[in-house]
């Protein structure tokens, strides 16, 4: 009987902005332009993700959207 050995491989990936980046491939001009999606959050608007331009300008996720 043969011992068979597996090893394990874990692959983990952080897409950061993905959420802005596969909108904004819709949209490539609006690239280089801060850009954020919001969702509903128990009953407040707030900001889901941001792009790397809206980062810049110092939003972020989780802030309200006044």
């Amino acid at each position: 009987m043969r011992a068979f050995s597996y090893q394990r491989r874990i692959l983990s990936v952080w897409l950061r902005r993905l959420p802005t980046d596969r909108l904004l491939r819709l949209s490539p001009e609006l690239t280089d332009q801060p850009f954020a999606v919001t969702a509903n959050v128990k009953s407040a608007r707030r900001i889901a993700a941001v792009n790397d331009e809206a980062a810049k300008l110092g939003l972020r996720a989780g802030m309200p959207l006044a």
